[in-house]
């Protein structure tokens, strides 16, 4: 059967639990790429996103068309970091974008909008701007902590500016950054939906070792995630609360979508509510 990626039912559903930024020569090239990416799906990674600051994008390209037979196999999304024409080219499920890359709105306008969006945010400067796009997916918070993977890492914001953060964003939120099994419960104690490693796997030797690793911080995941919502009744009506600061009308009802099955939320301002204008 021939899996046509433009279609976007047939394009994994965002998934953030547990991303593997995969780094080919942090894993030793092409070959060991390949092997590492499928190890670490087989151990329960979610999403993968395909970034090499140093490599060419001829490589990238061919790295990328390799690897998406692997992820469309496991519903695994696959993400080109920064390179959007590499994305179209590789038809690939999506781009991850920086402060200092195509502006997310362009990104969407060029991979359209079935592709999933994410963006990096460092700060909680950029949480009002970012709130206000309505063009992303997802958005990775970081770094929490120190890292070796990138030179040009912006300044760790740590578990109190990942928890601030995760408070006012509206989008699903992946914490990244120095992030490893040791740290991984502590990091999802903040209120993010998922976390991003690239060495605490890219950088194993073999494949037990690697789905192990992926395994053990699948389960760190699982184990302490938050609910986003959390439902709030308010004068005989159920609201749904997102992590203190939206409230909005909470209704059962499913609602299908790119992204895969979701609850439908309306939401209503809070002054509408307090005013008792609700008339739904």
């Amino acid at each position: 059967m021939t899996i046509i990626a433009s279609d976007f039912w047939m394009r994994p559903p965002l998934n953030p639990a547990l991303c593997q930024i995969l780094d080919p020569l942090i894993c030793g090239g092409h070959k060991e790429a390949l092997k590492v990416a499928q190890a670490a799906i087989n151990g329960g990674v979610s999403m993968l996103q395909l970034r090499s600051k140093q490599m060419n994008k001829g490589p990238l390209l061919r790295l990328a068309q390799d690897l998406l037979p692997i992820t469309r196999r496991h519903r695994v999304p696959l993400l080109m970091n920064d390179h959007c024409d590499l994305a179209i080219a590789s038809d690939a499920d999506g781009v991850h974008v920086g402060q200092t890359d195509l502006p997310p709105t362009v990104a969407r306008q060029l991979v359209g909008d079935g592709a999933i969006l994410g963006l990096s945010i460092t700060s909680i400067e950029q949480v009002s701007q970012t709130n206000e796009l309505g063009c992303i997916d997802y958005v990775g918070v970081g770094p929490v902590f120190p890292t070796q993977t990138k030179r040009d890492a912006d300044p760790t914001i740590g578990l109190d500016g990942l928890n601030e953060i995760c408070r006012r964003i509206k989008y699903p939120t992946i914490a990244i950054g120095g992030i490893s099994i040791d740290n991984a419960a502590d990091v999802m104690a903040q209120g993010v939906d998922g976390i991003a490693v690239i060495s605490a796997i890219c950088s194993l030797n073999n494949a037990e070792q690697i789905e192990l690793t992926a395994s053990r911080l699948r389960s760190a995941v699982d184990s302490n995630i938050k609910p986003r919502y959390e439902k709030e009744t308010i004068g005989g009506r159920t609201y749904c609360k997102l992590r203190g600061e939206r409230i909005s009308y909470w209704r059962d009802v499913p609602l299908r979508t790119d992204r895969g099955n979701y609850n439908m939320v309306v939401e209503i301002p809070k002054d509408t509510i307090a005013r008792n204008e609700v008339g739904l």
